[in-house]
């Protein structure tokens, strides 16, 4: 991204040419702009200028009235490309036709739209530029649609507000990136999507709607990396309902994808466990990232056993998590024989009084891979304890991991390591937030991140 120019208040004494992307944080700063820039060669100065980064909420009228008629007057002059605003239903709202303003624009092709709402809709709507990247967070509430909008606010509407494949439609052919967080996607029609991205490569989904994988599929069919993340709201409904249940909406997916299809295969997918479980993917998957701190192996083994991926990365899971006969016997299955490279992020808590026997049992349980990588990094959570509180039984426990990863020899753990998985090149070993030891990482082979 080019560089972001914070604009002051007070850049009357500012007369050069504007380049990158000015970012406004205060009506006064639009104000000041606008002003500055008429008062001189505004053809000139705009020439350089590269995309505005709006972060003022709600303007005066006075000043967004001065802004849309700037905005009219040098739409074809300005050859901006990035667009980005922050509190954009505040911003939107602050004068009526702000947002089919910014929509005349055609130039832009990086936008990022925090607090996408009604008047977001419009101008997304409306929009004439055609996006290659996109990154739109959605507002949870609505207000009463503005007198722009005829049509009443039903649940349809309402889903279609914050749901960026309906609407983006007009970057259908240009879309490489899309962002999202707070989108609703769910299809009420039993059919496809009408809209298809062919183009988009990366689909991150953020606080979302329970997953159906075959909307992604068939929306985005050339697709090479997911990241998806369920709403807890959403996931708490779930848990709660007497008709839903995560298995069935794993069923579902799987059900619809031998129905209509689905990907060739993906290059990366990054979820939860929860998230690839619901998902059911049935192509390979060459990375997958899972992220805890929840850990369910039987779980994972179901996702492992159709992704069969060649690297597998598991985040944010606790040590003690790990150190599980369940987890061992998952080690030693086909699926995960197949891997390459393994990653594991492990999270070590002041109360894992067998820190010890649970780093041994999960070191024992890698000896049945073949993997040629492994990378493991190890966070230590030692909170500082009241005074006076050293004897108590969870302040023995806490002295016991800290003492042992204190003095953890981090050379040692990788020569056990690699007397158990003969076939590993390269190993990095990480122990971090250990509070009497520094950050420590050794690394053996070459290690490639």
């Amino acid at each position: 991204m080019s560089e972001i120019i914070a604009i002051e208040s007070d850049l009357e004494t500012y007369n050069q040419p504007w380049s990158g992307i000015l970012r406004f944080n205060t009506g006064a700063e639009v104000m000041s702009f606008v002003v500055l820039t008429l008062s001189s060669d505004a053809d000139s100065r705009l020439s350089s200028l590269e995309g505005f980064h709006f972060s003022t909420g709600v303007l005066a009228s006075c000043v967004a009235e001065m802004l849309k008629a700037f905005i009219l007057r040098y739409s074809l002059t300005m050859n901006i490309t990035y667009l980005m605003i922050d509190y954009a239903e505040e911003f939107f709202g602050s004068s009526t036709g702000l947002a089919e303003v910014f929509a005349a624009l055609k130039t832009i092709k990086y936008l990022k739209i925090h607090d996408v709402g009604i008047h977001g809709f419009l101008f997304l709507q409306k929009t004439r530029s055609c996006f290659l990247s996109a990154d739109l967070s959605m507002t949870a509430v609505f207000n009463k649609p503005p007198n722009c909008i005829h049509l009443p606010l039903t649940e349809t509407r309402r889903v279609a507000v914050r749901n960026p494949i309906v609407l983006l439609h007009r970057s259908q052919g240009s879309l490489e990136v899309l962002t999202g967080s707070g989108s609703r996607t769910l299809c009420k029609s039993r059919g496809r999507y009408r809209q298809v991205y062919e183009n988009v490569r990366v689909l991150d989904l953020q606080d979302n709607d329970l997953p159906v994988t075959t909307h992604y599929a068939h929306a985005f069919p050339n697709l090479s990396k997911l990241r998806l993340e369920t709403a807890p709201e959403v996931l708490s409904a779930l848990h709660a309902s007497k008709m839903d249940s995560l298995s069935k909406v794993r069923s579902r997916n799987r059900a619809q994808q031998l129905d209509t299809g689905t990907w060739k295969s993906l290059d990366a997918c990054d979820a939860p466990l929860v998230d690839h479980f619901m998902l059911s993917l049935l192509c390979p998957v060459q990375k997958l990232h899972v992220f805890g701190s929840y850990m369910n192996p039987d779980m994972l083994f179901q996702v492992l056993k159709t992704t069969r991926p060649s690297t597998l990365s598991l985040r944010g899971f606790f040590l003690a998590d790990l150190a599980t006969g369940r987890f061992t016997k998952l080690l030693r299955q086909p699926c995960v024989l197949s891997l390459k490279k393994l990653e594991l992020f492990i999270c070590v808590h002041a109360s894992d009084v067998d820190a010890a026997k649970h780093l041994d049992q999960s070191v024992a349980a890698l000896r049945p891979l073949k993997i040629l990588s492994l990378s493991l990094s190890i966070s230590c959570f030692f909170p500082k304890r009241p005074q006076g509180d050293e004897h108590s039984r969870d302040a023995e426990s806490s002295d016991a991991a800290e003492e042992y990863f204190k003095g953890l020899s981090l050379d040692a753990l990788a020569g056990r390591i690699t007397d158990l998985v003969p076939s590993l090149e390269t190993v990095s070993i990480t122990l971090e937030g250990h509070p009497n030891r520094p950050r420590t990482r050794m690394e053996l082979g070459v290690v490639l991140d």
